[in-house]
């Protein structure tokens, strides 16, 4: 099959969409196995050792990735350059690997977070060398142009990942496990990549010296240059989950990471593109091809921004029933983060082409000083806003900081002499934007939380626990997305069809007679037919609008979920303190923690007054005869056997004025007068020694009734 670069893109945006399928189905299990501390932990570690592993490797895999691309007369060009960027990154895995190990010793994380990370780091000291040499390989064969297989070797990492992490956290390993998991996948993903790159270079370039012409320190400065950019962009989302653990809890930083983890997903056909662009932008520039380049920067970058619209959109629409439905109920806190978080990473994938076009020009200084001051601002907003509030604080500076990647990048552009958004349509993708967000957020609001086991659909089983909204709202929203993205010219259908024809087959042998017959009629795109096309979106979104309504107004629940989660039972109720709920019938419970019922007081529970039932002795020194009466005026003195320095209180809810109860076998008991004394002994006793319960039923009207018990 001939390499084009449509075809290039489809292999590795074909590996990354079985990532992402990998990760939408095994990444909500290991969070649902590890909960939120536990995965905090985890986030906190990985965020570090990502760090370390940018000092350690970015430079190398990114040289290794354009030397050998590169076409030379030598014959050993290309043995010669894997040579010599793999002993650099064993040399290079091994400081890091000591480094990690001193660190241990000295107990210089233990002093920074805590020390239960201590032990993890003679781990990470062997992951090291596991996911060096991997990625290592990995990188090589995307510069050998075997796209396809580099993409597969991570489909294969990621699906061995997986399955050992949650097998072995599943085990009671926790953290530990997850990370042995990573090395025994990353060591078969080595091997395998490998034996694929021993068939294109000769593996005794190894054991053999550079010739004394190879450029040894024009790939070394590559590599300083690189080491500084990809640290500086891997802070950008790895520094806010370090310094939220450090301010607040592993809890906090858990929600917050999956809320990062459910954002990220929506980069992965970017990252795709971002990983090939490197090898098809490094001729252009070699050769002074300024307009290809330009012409390239917006395409790419109009088509990310159209996707990453739709999916922030659709996501962002379906995130107060599809983040508990998705990584379960624990982690519902994640919502908002979430919220917060999309319209950075919108900008931050716009931004990932730029980045790759830029750095292919070999100017990194330009490329360094633009990722440098979106860093700063990234790490400044982080300082300032995460000890005042938390994980919001990080989401919002994290969010602000990816939004400053692409306007910068953008100078960055310019001073290289080109501008990638010359013919990018920005207000035709605004307008489609804006126009897709309305009608598409009143579709997901009009059905709430409601399911389908809701709908009357029992025989659904688990299934019938999915939000309908999480159906429904996806195929006709990209629906509608597409027709106003066409009809506003935002893409033109030849775009499309040229992009869909250009895939591999059975895509592009069944699209290129449609196209034909497109080319053909020459109707569709002229200015009559785009105006039929408008008048029909907005006579689908009205008919949406109105279907939304109707819905609304038969009773599903467009109040039951606000943007920030359920209105009784939110997202921010899961973090600051809500008003106490109503007593359960097996009584108050006071095991919550956060938003629950608060503790017992003195001052807030009083010491109870019991009352037998009418089938039993009165168990106070009240006259049998006489029906006890409930309600003690507060303006009596004490009873008799009652302390002095405490009034006669009842055991009566705090959120409830108290009532009396008038059993139905005897005439109602009035309330005692001001003027007699209460008939009711009131002490503060502790119950029978017999273990009998006793229990105030406190009645309102017939309708509302809770029992609050008190045993010994």
């Amino acid at each position: 099959m001939k390499r084009n670069l449509v075809t290039a893109f489809a292999a590795i945006a074909g590996s990354q969409v079985l990532i992402l399928v990998a990760q939408s189905v095994f990444s909500p299990l290991l969070i649902r196995i590890l909960g939120p501390t536990i995965y905090g932990e985890f986030a906190t570690l990985s965020a570090g050792f990502g760090i370390l592993m940018i000092l350690v490797s970015s430079g190398i895999n990114g040289g290794v990735r354009k030397y050998i691309a590169e076409e030379h007369a030598a014959a050993t060009w290309k043995s010669n350059v894997f040579a010599y960027y793999f002993r650099l990154a064993f040399v290079f895995a091994i400081i890091a690997a000591v480094g990690l190990v001193l660190a241990a010793e000295l107990g210089i994380v233990g002093t920074i977070f805590d020390p239960r990370y201590t032990p993890y780091l003679y781990i990470l000291a062997l992951l090291v060398f596991a996911a060096q040499f991997r990625e290592y390989v990995r990188r090589a064969l995307m510069g050998l142009k075997l796209e396809h297989i580099g993409g597969m070797l991570n489909v294969v990492y990621k699906i061995l990942y997986y399955i050992a992490a949650i097998g072995l956290a599943y085990l009671g390993f926790g953290v530990a496990g997850v990370f042995v998991g990573q090395i025994l996948a990353s060591m078969i993903g080595f091997v395998i990549g490998f034996i694929y790159i021993s068939k294109s270079i000769s593996l005794k370039s190894l054991f053999r010296s550079t010739p004394p012409d190879f450029p040894r320190k024009e790939m070394f400065y590559f590599n300083h240059n690189s080491i500084v950019y990809f640290f500086l962009l891997k802070t950008m989302y790895e520094f806010d989950i370090l310094m939220l653990t450090a301010f607040t809890s592993s809890t906090l930083t858990g929600y917050y990471k999956g809320a990062l983890t459910l954002a990220q997903f929506l980069w992965l056909l970017p990252t795709a593109l971002q990983g090939l662009m490197i090898q098809s932008t490094s001729d252009h520039w070699a050769k002074g091809r300024i307009r290809k380049i330009e012409d390239l920067a917006t395409r790419s970058t109009r088509y990310v921004l159209l996707l990453m619209l739709l999916l922030a959109i659709g996501l962002g629409a379906l995130a107060p029933v599809f983040v508990p439905m998705y990584l379960g109920t624990a982690m519902e806190p994640a919502v908002t983060p979430l919220l917060i978080l999309l319209p950075g990473t919108v900008g931050f994938a716009v931004a990932r082409p730029l980045l790759t076009i830029n750095q292919a020009s070999g100017n990194m200084r330009t490329l360094i000083v633009a990722t440098g001051a979106a860093a700063a601002i990234n790490f400044s907003l982080n300082f300032l806003l995460i000890p005042q509030y938390g994980m919001l604080g990080a989401a919002l500076s994290t969010s602000l900081g990816y939004g400053s990647l692409p306007l910068l990048q953008v100078w960055g552009a310019r001073v290289l002499g080109y501008q990638p958004f010359k013919h990018a349509r920005l207000g035709r993708i605004s307008a489609t934007a804006i126009l897709s967000a309305s009608v598409i957020a009143i579709m997901s609001m009009s059905f709430g939380s409601i399911t389908f086991a809701d709908l009357g659909a029992p025989w659904l089983g688990i299934l019938g626990t999915i939000p309908v909204s999480v159906v429904v709202v996806p195929p006709l929203g990209f629906l509608l997305y597409s027709l106003i993205a066409i009809s506003t010219g935002a893409i033109d259908l030849g775009e499309i069809f040229e992009i869909l024809v250009k895939i591999p087959d059975p895509v592009g042998s069944t699209v290129r007679p449609i196209k034909r017959r497109f080319e053909a009629s020459d109707q569709f795109g002229n200015e009559q037919s785009r105006a039929s096309a408008i008048k029909l979106i907005i006579g689908i979104a009205a008919v949406i609008v109105l279907v939304s309504g109707a819905v609304i107004a038969a009773g599903f629940p467009l109040l039951a979920m606000t943007p920030f989660g359920s209105a009784d039972d939110g997202v921010l109720g899961s973090i600051v303190d809500q008003p106490p709920a109503p007593p359960s019938p097996d009584g108050p419970s006071y095991t919550e923690t956060v938003g629950g019922t608060p503790e017992p007081t003195p001052s807030s529970t009083p010491t109870s007054t019991v009352t037998d039932p009418p089938d039993q002795p009165p168990t106070e020194e009240t006259p049998p005869d006489q029906p006890p009466t409930e309600e003690t005026p507060t303006d009596q003195p004490p009873t008799e056997e009652t302390p002095t320095d405490q009034p006669p209180t009842e055991e009566t809810p705090t959120d409830q004025p108290p009532t009396e109860e008038t059993p139905t076998d005897q005439p109602p008991t009035e309330e005692t007068p001001t003027d007699q004394p209460p008939t009711e002994e009131t002490t503060t006793a502790p119950p029978p020694a017999d273990g009998t319960t006793t229990t105030t039923t406190e009645p309102d009207d017939g309708i509302f009734q809770f029992q609050l018990s008190a045993s010994s």
